[in-house]
């Protein structure tokens, strides 16, 4: 949600009147030596009191900053305007009309995002249930009562995995026209668990397949990633299709929390694409 103006410079204010009393008792003139490496740069073990404030200060505002749309250069060369004590090249009474003039067109192109996002979501929903119409008819596809659809390419054999299992398998994920998207081949086996972490239709197909199974998934988006996707490689209501490929089971250490999560194709944040 695009932040008002006066909003955005109430914060940075707040922020280093915040910094500036925090740190006012621990100054002192021993603050003013350098602290810097052999290569110039001011080391952390080194820093004195005013350089740790200096660097804090500079690492809030900078950190604030860099996820709102300004441009960074001009903001440093402000910055270096007002420490070099040069003339402003804008003067400070036009905050009151430039900032609510940005304002309004930021929520102008938020609009418009909203209303291409909307538009890319319905094109791909009405591709998606075409494209799964399609799949259901083909020879020797299966469908869950869930609306997971399933090839078997191999059957495998033995038992299934438990909750309690860390399951080893490969994976690609491509989408629907067969643009690959995420991909175990290039950094080995995914380790996973049917506790969680996983997009459902994951969790699903592997509860049914056993060693040595490899099934083809087709995916659909309320199984996958919903209707807000896993942007930006991942539309909403998108389907998804899967090779998926059971390499081998293994009692997972309770104690270590869900097994391999943290880089499943399936995490519903999505952020584990390559």
């Amino acid at each position: 949600m695009t932040q008002t103006f006066l909003t955005v410079r109430s914060k940075v204010l707040a922020t280093l009147c915040a910094l500036t009393t925090a740190s006012t008792l621990a100054l002192s003139a021993e603050d003013t030596a350098p602290a810097v490496s052999q290569e110039g740069a001011v080391t952390s073990e080194a820093m004195t009191t005013r350089q740790q404030y200096s660097y804090l200060v500079g690492l809030q505002v900078g950190t604030y900053f860099a996820e709102q749309d300004i441009d960074q250069a001009v903001f440093l060369e402000a910055l270096a305007d007002v420490a070099a004590g040069r003339a402003a090249k804008i003067q400070m009474d036009k905050l009151n009309t430039v900032g609510p003039a940005y304002e309004k067109k930021m929520k102008i192109a938020e609009q418009v995002k909203n209303e291409a996002d909307a538009k890319l979501n319905t094109a791909c929903a009405e591709k998606s249930a075409t494209f799964l119409e399609d799949i259901k008819k083909k020879e020797g596809v299966f469908v869950t009562d869930s609306g997971l659809a399933y090839e078997v390419l191999a059957a495998g054999a033995g038992r299934m995995a438990t909750q309690e299992d860390a399951i080893f398998v490969n994976y690609t994920g491509t989408h629907i026209d067969g643009r690959e998207f995420d991909t175990s081949k290039y950094r080995g086996p995914l380790t996973a668990s049917l506790k969680g972490g996983l997009i459902p239709g994951w969790i699903e197909a592997l509860a049914l397949m056993p060693v040595g199974a490899k099934w083809k998934l087709y995916i659909p988006a309320d199984l996958a990633y919903g209707t807000d996707g896993s942007k930006p490689r991942i539309a909403g209501n998108e389907a998804l299709v899967f090779e998926l490929e059971v390499l081998g089971f293994e009692k997972s250490d309770p104690n270590a929390g869900h097994a391999g999560h943290n880089h499943a194709p399936g995490d519903h944040k999505g952020h584990n694409h390559p």
